[in-house]
């Protein structure tokens, strides 16, 4: 279970980070366009 639970986090969080960079990526080009 606690290793499923850490895995799960794990991509939780990968998963979070792409899409912030996403849309901070997508933020960026539309204020510097």
């Amino acid at each position: 279970m606690l290793s499923l639970f850490q895995l799960f986090e794990q991509g939780v969080e990968k998963r979070a980070g792409m899409v912030v960079i996403c849309i901070v990526v997508r933020y960026a080009t539309r204020t510097w366009t």
